[in-house]
């Protein structure tokens, strides 16, 4: 009776650093996933791929506004007022040397 052996693990992990508009980003995934996946994207035509993460970062887009606008408005507050001239009076700075 004749078996076939695996030598090595069956899983191994892919990871890789991709470079973004936002930064480094880190994909981790299974090995034969990722080649898979590389395989199907690289058979596509360029367009195609740019048009389909369009919608994505659009999305995006719009969250990182919603987020900046609520940052904004708790910024301005009475409460963040407080905290910062707090925060003068404990470290002795002048509030001139804050602006």
């Amino acid at each position: 009776m004749t078996g076939i052996v695996q030598v090595g693990p069956l899983w191994r992990i892919a990871s890789a650093r991709m470079p973004t508009k936002w930064g480094m980003f880190d994909a981790v995934g299974f090995e034969r996933d990722v080649c898979e996946a590389a395989g199907k994207l690289a058979a596509k035509p360029a367009r195609a791929l740019q048009d389909s993460k369009r919608p994505f970062y659009e999305q995006i887009k719009a969250a990182m506004e919603a987020e900046n606008q609520k940052f904004s408005a708790r910024v301005r507050s009475d409460e963040a007022r407080e905290a910062v001239g707090a925060f003068l009076e404990k470290y002795h700075l002048p509030a001139e040397a804050v602006r």
